[in-house]
This record gives C-alpha cells, sequence and structure tokens, in this order.
C-alpha cells in the first residue's frame, strides 16, 4: 500500500472525500480526550474521578500557571461530579470542556495547556482512603477505627482524631457506620 506521500493527488482527494482529513495522533487524542499528551499537566482515569482527592488533585492542576483548559469524558461522569469538576474549572477561570467518547482507554479527566508543556509524570497516585473510612459521616472515630486506618492508611490518619470523652457524653458516635465496624481489619 503506498503512503500519504506516494498516492496522487486525485487518490488523496478521493481518501479524504471518504474518510477525511488525515488524523495526526488520533489515538493518543482518544487517550487524552481530544487533546495531545504533551500538551497535558495531569490525567486522571475513569475510577479516579470519582473521588474527593481526585477533585483535589485537578484543583491543583487548575492552580498551575500553564492551566488552561479541564476536559471530562462526559460518557462516563454523572451530573454531580461533572458539576463539581465544572464549577472547579470557572472558580480558577480556566476553560471546560466536556468531551464525548466510547473508547474504553480514555482517561476520565484531563487538565491542559495552550501549548506543549511535556510534563514526565501526568498521572498521580491518588492517596485513597479505605472505602470503609471515605464515607465517615464524620471524622471523629473510635479508639479501634482510628487504629485500623493507622495502619491501612498511615498517611491520611491525622485527617481524623479519636472520639473523645465528651464526644461520647454529647452522644456522637464514632463517624464510620456501625454496620462497618469489623469490615476490613487485616487477618492475623
Amino acid at each position: 500500500m503506498k503512503d500519504q506521500n506516494q498516492k496522487s493527488e486525485l487518490e488523496q482527494t478521493v481518501q479524504r472525500g471518504l474518510y477525511g482529513p488525515p488524523k495526526i495522533k488520533g489515538e493518543e487524542k482518544k487517550v487524552y480526550l481530544g487533546e495531545f499528551r504533551e500538551r497535558v499537566i495531569v490525567a486522571l482515569d475513569l475510577e479516579e474521578v470519582f473521588y474527593d482527592e481526585g477533585v483535589a488533585v485537578a484543583e491543583d492542576a487548575l492552580k498551575d500557571p500553564m492551566a488552561h483548559r479541564l476536559v471530562v469524558n462526559h460518557n462516563k461522569m454523572t451530573s454531580t461530579w461533572t458539576k463539581k469538576y465544572m464549577g472547579l474549572a470557572q472558580e480558577y477561570k480556566k476553560e471546560y470542556k466536556s468531551f464525548h467518547t466510547e473508547a474504553e482507554e480514555a482517561m476520565g479527566l484531563v487538565v491542559v495547556s495552550k501549548e506543549a508543556v511535556n510534563r514526565e509524570n501526568i498521572r498521580v497516585k491518588l492517596r485513597l482512603l479505605p472505602d470503609k473510612f471515605q464515607h465517615a459521616e464524620h471524622k471523629k472515630l473510635c479508639s479501634d477505627c482510628l487504629k485500623e486506618l493507622q495502619e491501612l492508611a498511615p498517611d491520611r490518619a491525622d485527617e481524623f482524631q479519636k472520639l473523645g470523652f465528651t464526644d461520647r457524653l454529647l452522644g456522637r458516635s464514632c463517624g464510620v457506620p456501625e454496620e462497618e465496624h469489623g469490615k476490613g481489619k487485616k487477618k492475623d
């Protein structure tokens, strides 16, 4: 098969008519929601966008002076999360774009620059809380839950406090719902 340079002008015109103009880095743009990889400041996958930690990463990226636009994968995003990310873009006076794609390899969100930034590490490892603590009603925990959190995620334990005598006197209980107590503990 001839490459684009070896085809006659007529063949090239027919190709463009049938298939549209040639796409530059089409596969790359599927992954990064219509954007070139070299413009990406940060990228979150489809799972990461649904955590508060993902919102914090996006917010940090929007603070970058090179940040220009926040793009979300609209096909996979719920309206609640879309509103959160749209609000962030507005707060930092950045463009917001919703990209429609069915590509399985597509990211959930990217923050991009107008020009190439060639960041080496665009994927950030989220510091996720174990599920049990992800949905705690408040940040005060019983001794057992706090100890468990310190074992499972020591870098996040300082976000919580031990439930004190006064809290118990006032009727406050552990932030982790009762049905979650005992779940997720390491087996000896």
